[in-house]
């Protein structure tokens, strides 16, 4: 099959989990013997994401130039339609739904007989947000989102848990289909966590936390920890790994700095390469996700990949994904006591850590892009 992939961002912009499946889910689709092709914008905050074509691990990148560039969301990129057109794609993959790429593909099948399948990551309006931006994502979801939506032939979506909310949305059931991130089967091998530690000069037990610094994502619940935590586990180090958003990393400094922990916390700019990556996760004796909400949590599968136990929210898919008591704990978004208590509950209980990461290990295998490639070349087969 010859499949096009719409993103506004790809490589080398790998911002989150979207840009990360996208890239992997892809590398396995050409391994299966398909032609991959990913259009998405040619610039970030006016800088250049590298030139106009080129081939990449086996895929096809296309970025586009941007006429008018207002937010991640609203980004006008007129060629788009019209780049897709000039192929004879047999699938259109597009992701996030409230984006204008995703409301204008659709228009494709008025002129041209193409299928389309829209992956949704997250349920806007169930992601907590700051009023500016949750009310009119909320009103989309509520007003428009069945406009966009009815016009798929596909909608993927990362647990069981957004079925319903999807509906009331506006879905038809028999367009649904169920389809999770994933890891590398790499992900799976055994990593030495101790050249990580090497590399950035920590030791002691670490608690680590990677993904986006956004306040969202709660690393700042993790630092108001902090204080509990090494009052029992004085030598604990607190690595937070991950892009910066909205110039959250010195907000995060200076939390540390108020609470007088400067010392046990470490905040790294983002790692990109694989095997430095799974190093990270290596190294570390729990790992933490404090999220607000998640679609889906690929970082708690990666570190359930090398034996990790889980400390994470009891918050969007995140259950889907961790079972309470069973691979790690899960506790109340913002509960900073409750966070603190069962990190070191498990700090504390080696016998407890093992039977966790052990279990946590065991799940990760059903995850990798192996098996997530297979299960969506059926999802496309069935549009054929």
């Amino acid at each position: 099959m010859k499949i096009a992939q719409v993103s506004v961002y790809f490589y080398p912009a790998m911002i989150g989990g979207i840009e990360w499946y996208i890239r992997n889910i892809s590398k396995e689709l050409v391994k299966r013997g398909h032609e991959v092709h990913i259009f998405t914008v040619n610039a970030k905050d006016g800088k250049s994401l590298g030139p106009s074509e080129e081939i990449f691990e086996g895929i096809h990148i296309h970025r586009l130039p941007i006429l008018l560039d207002i937010s991640y969301r609203l980004k006008f990129w007129p060629t788009l339609l019209f780049r897709i057109l000039r192929e004879k794609f047999d699938v259109i993959h597009v992701y996030d739904y409230i984006t204008t790429h995703a409301m204008l593909v659709p228009l494709l099948n008025l002129l041209k007989d193409i299928r389309t399948v829209l992956m949704i990551y997250d349920i806007h309006h169930l992601v907590p947000r700051r009023p500016v931006k949750y009310i009119p994502l909320a009103l989309f979801d509520k007003y428009f989102s069945r406009m966009v939506l009815r016009r798929y032939d596909r909608l993927l979506i990362r647990t069981s848990l957004l079925i319903d909310p999807i509906l009331k949305m506006g879905a038809k059931k028999d367009q649904i289909r169920i389809t999770p991130s994933g890891i590398r089967s790499e992900s799976l091998e055994e990593y030495n966590g101790d050249i990580f530690k090497k590399r950035y000069g920590i030791d002691g037990p670490i608690i680590l936390y990677l993904g986006r610094l956004h306040p969202m994502k709660g690393p700042q619940v993790l630092i108001k920890a902090v204080p509990n935590i090494i009052k029992d586990i004085p030598d604990a180090k607190f690595v937070i790994i991950g892009p910066d958003q909205v110039n959250y990393k010195k907000i995060l400094e200076n939390l540390s700095k108020k609470l007088h922990v400067e010392d046990y916390v470490h905040i790294f700019d983002p790692i990109y390469n694989i095997k430095e990556k799974m190093q990270a996760y290596a190294s570390c004796d729990v790992f933490v996700l404090p999220s607000g909400y998640e679609g889906f949590g690929q970082v708690l599968v990666e570190a359930m990949a090398q034996g990790k136990p889980i400390v994470a929210t009891n918050a969007g898919s995140i259950p889907n994904v961790v079972t309470d008591k069973k691979e790690g704990f899960l506790v109340k978004y913002g509960d900073y006591g409750e966070l603190a208590s069962k990190i070191k509950q498990i700090l504390l209980t080696p016998e407890l850590s093992k039977a966790l990461g052990n279990a946590g290990r065991k799940k990760a295998r059903q995850y990798t892009y192996e098996e997530l490639a297979a299960q969506l070349e059926k999802i496309y087969l069935e549009l054929k």
